[in-house]
């Protein structure tokens, strides 16, 4: 037992030298992500909706956000645009960051958890504009595919 104890404090140190290598965006990524599948399938457990092929696609999609993420630090890393102030990777990163916080909060509403209400207002304000950009599109979206 005592070995199983010291290869699993070697595994998480492991983890956590290479993640201080890492950009601070993709380390909140990273964790926020955690947070996002823990909470999902918490919320899958208490609504008796636990499915694997559920899981997988979220992991999946996961999977391709940090590739998505990791190409976009290396794109800015060998383009060296001048005068952009911000980097391509923190600024996709930071975009998926707002993803995985608005799946965040909108499991731990279903799970009963409490959210402070100017997070609900807008978690519900930006549902409804999704909900109406939905309807008044009239021509298939070429990206949707893409989201």
């Amino acid at each position: 037992m005592k070995s199983i104890i010291t290869w699993l404090g070697l595994v998480v140190a492991g983890i956590f030298a290479a993640l201080g290598n890492l950009p601070v965006t993709i380390q909140v990524l990273l964790v926020v992500m955690l947070v996002d599948i823990l909470l999902g399938s918490l919320r899958a457990f208490t609504q008796a909706r636990v499915s694997s092929v559920v899981a997988w696609a979220g992991i999946t999609r996961k999977i391709g956000t940090l590739l998505i993420v990791g190409l976009a630090y290396y794109i800015g890393e060998i383009s060296n645009l001048p005068g952009v102030p911000i980097a391509l990777g923190s600024l996709a990163a930071g975009y998926y960051i707002y993803q995985e916080s608005l799946s965040i909060l909108e499991n731990a509403s279903i799970l009963g958890l409490p959210i402070p209400d100017v997070l609900k207002d807008a978690l519900a304000q930006l549902s409804t504009n999704t909900d109406r950009r939905k309807s008044k599109t009239v021509e298939p979206d070429p990206l949707e595919a893409l989201r």
